[in-house]
């Protein structure tokens, strides 16, 4: 059943969607702005955001790397393991920026949820790329 999940969740082409990067500079400008106007109430959360950011996107890669391998590992693609689709990140921008819309003193909260969010699926991403990168150095040394 592990099985068929992860072959259902892997995605078809191995590229980045544009769509993800876009929503990932956005969000990094959209809190660049908030702790620009606000440094004081929204600095932290900001910086938060933005390091989440970067730890999704290193786990992206790592993922994209260790998915280059042949054969290629099953997991190391999942898109994200808090945020389910491919389109996740896309998704998660779309309802930050309501919330923020709705709430726009809330920037803080909703950022650091989303942070959070962000920093789960990255760690678990370079935790599968480790442990799939360290299970085939092991098998490469056996051989």
């Amino acid at each position: 059943m592990v099985d068929k999940t992860l072959a259902a969740s892997m995605p078809a082409s191995r590229k980045t969607p544009v769509g993800a990067v876009l929503a990932g500079l956005g969000l990094a400008a959209l809190a660049i702005a908030y702790a620009w106007a606000d440094a004081e109430a929204n600095a932290w959360a900001a910086a938060a955001l933005i390091a989440a950011l970067g730890l999704d996107g290193l786990g992206r890669i790592a993922g994209r790397s260790a998915l280059g391998r042949s054969p290629a590992p099953r997991g190391v693609a999942l898109p994200s393991l808090v945020l389910a689709s491919e389109r996740g990140l896309l998704a998660v921008a779309f309802l930050f920026v309501a919330g923020l819309l709705f709430w726009q003193d809330g920037f803080a909260v909703l950022a650091s949820l989303l942070a959070g969010l962000l920093a789960m699926g990255g760690i678990a991403r370079l935790a599968i790329a480790r442990v799939v990168l360290a299970g085939e150095a092991a098998d490469d040394a056996e051989t």
